[in-house]
């Protein structure tokens, strides 16, 4: 029986880990419910609405979700701190489904299961990018390369660390009605959490059966834009470090030099930064509008009917801007695999590359060296068969960057 300070002990330890940086709003639920635990007051809906979302006494829960929507994020976040950052614990936080009140439940051993494995198996990815990092970082440190004067431009303009960005996958889990199974499934039309949260509070049905999974997921083109990237930045003084995109933060945006390689689809965040230079993404329709700010027209790109089979024919992007404090990014993105491999392939080619440098510098703006490239490509598995540039332009922003809230803001 833990007593009420091994219980604030518990509690501390948990606010205070890296799985709960920056989720101010889920600390405080965690810190109400485990007050009403030593308390021994059994939490209600309406009390938590009330007390920690700032819901008024007209709340009804029959039409707004949202306390099942945080409690839920809140039971992620936890099952991802203990799957994470503490493996050793003798006593974890749990909040049993369908219920509010939170347990301090004792580890006990427990047998790998299918279940388990399934799960284990989705850090396959992670692992091989690892692995990947490791070899490549080792032979970047006896062999020679070629410097791209392109990729120097973005990390090495000022002295902050250049931080590699992979695209991942957003995962739900399912949980089958009257069994303890659960399966890991994607839904093409909920990349991110917010896009989870949306639905959820709109949908009871879908929330009931779906949860948000800890674990997301890895594409081929990340492994192989790693190996491609990784030797291009040999000679740069400044600090070299991969993250995945599920994770970044505004912090990230401000204290790094980005480069993102992923689908249109994993951008998470990253995607408010495309309005800032002209770049609408319709996720649901594969549409992609450059708004060309000199004509007032613009450009359309819609890849919703060239998928066919396993050969693939896809619009590709390297989109490069400026971030906040001064930060440089540049995004290698496609609608599928193969948009993104040529992107890659592009960016890393000499060809192409000294195209982009002789543009901007006939560019009648010079202090400019923002730009946008669209690639038409065409390709099996990580092949390219055919690739043409189809359209070029280097806009100036047209929004400002709100940093706290990571909002586009006329």
């Amino acid at each position: 029986m833990l007593s009420n300070e091994e219980k604030l002990l518990l509690l501390s330890g948990v606010i205070e880990s890296n799985t709960f940086k920056g989720t101010a709003r889920l600390k405080e639920l965690l810190k109400y419910l485990v007050k009403c635990s030593i308390n021994g007051i059994k939490p209600k809906e309406s009390s938590i609405a009330m007390d920690v979302l700032g819901k008024d006494k007209s709340f009804d829960s029959k039409d707004d979700a949202i306390v099942r929507v945080y409690v839920n994020n809140l039971r992620t976040k936890l099952e991802q701190y203990y799957n994470s950052e503490c493996l050793d614990y003798k006593f974890r936080i749990i909040i049993p489904k369908g219920h509010y009140e939170v347990l301090f439940e004792s580890s006990t051993p427990v047998a790998p299961s299918k279940k388990n494995r399934s799960l284990s198996s989705i850090y396959i990815p992670i692992i091989i990018v690892l692995a990947i990092a490791i070899s490549y970082l080792l032979y970047l440190r006896y062999f020679p390369t070629v410097e791209n004067p392109l990729l120097k431009q973005i990390v090495s303009s000022n002295n902050k660390p250049t931080l590699i960005v992979l695209g991942d996958f957003f995962f739900l889990k399912e949980e089958k009605y009257k069994s303890s199974e659960t399966y890991n499934v994607r839904d093409f039309s909920i990349n991110s959490r917010d896009d989870f949260q949306k639905t959820a509070m709109s949908d009871s049905a879908f929330h009931k059966k779906f949860s948000e999974c800890p674990y997301t997921y890895l594409r081929p083109s990340g492994n192989w834009g790693l190996m491609q990237i990784l030797p291009e930045l040999k000679n740069s003084r400044n600090e070299v470090k991969i993250k995945l995109a599920s994770e970044l933060s505004v912090e990230d945006f401000k204290s790094n030099n980005i480069i993102f390689i992923g689908q249109i689809k994993s951008l998470y965040i990253l995607t408010k930064f495309l309005a800032i230079y002209g770049i609408r993404c319709n996720l649901k329709t594969n549409t992609l509008v450059l708004d060309a700010q000199k004509s007032d027209s613009q450009k359309v790109f819609n890849a919703a009917s060239m998928f066919g089979g396993k050969y693939e024919r896809d619009y590709g992007f390297v989109v490069k801007g400026t971030g906040p404090e001064g930060t440089n990014f540049i995004l290698l993105t496609g609608f599928a695999e193969v948009g993104v491999l040529d992107a890659i392939r592009n960016i890393t080619s000499p060809k192409l590359v000294n195209l982009i440098l002789a543009t901007l510098e006939k560019s009648a703006d010079k202090t400019d060296e923002n730009f946008t490239v669209v690639l038409e490509s065409e390709g099996l598995n990580q092949t390219i068969f055919n690739s043409q540039i189809k359209y070029f332009y280097s806009p100036k922003p047209n929004f400002q960057f709100n940093e706290d809230s990571l909002k586009i803001t006329p």
